[in-house]
């Protein structure tokens, strides 16, 4: 699944950007992987680009903290639903 972020000012497109998460089998964790981030020429140089990378780590760490909650929640059950009888 892939996400999107448009940045417009007055209905009139500036920007975007692209990213997927990615799950990462040997570490167990996702990655945020930004596919594409764009700002028309006309547009560069406003704080434009700096905002969607500010927006994207954003998220990024969003999902990190959401990915500890669940660990913190997830893992002791888990273990104990694995431990010997």
């Amino acid at each position: 699944m892939a996400w999107a972020l448009l940045v417009e000012r007055d209905g009139v497109p500036l920007g975007y950007a692209a990213w997927t998460f990615r799950f990462r089998m040997y570490s167990g964790r996702s990655l945020m992987h930004a596919t594409t981030v764009f700002v028309e020429e006309a547009a560069r140089g406003q704080g434009i680009g700096r905002a969607i990378f500010a927006d994207l780590a954003h998220r990024a760490l969003a999902a990190r903290d959401l990915a500890k909650q669940l660990d913190d929640y997830v893992l002791p059950r888990l273990q104990r639903i694995e431990a010997p009888l």
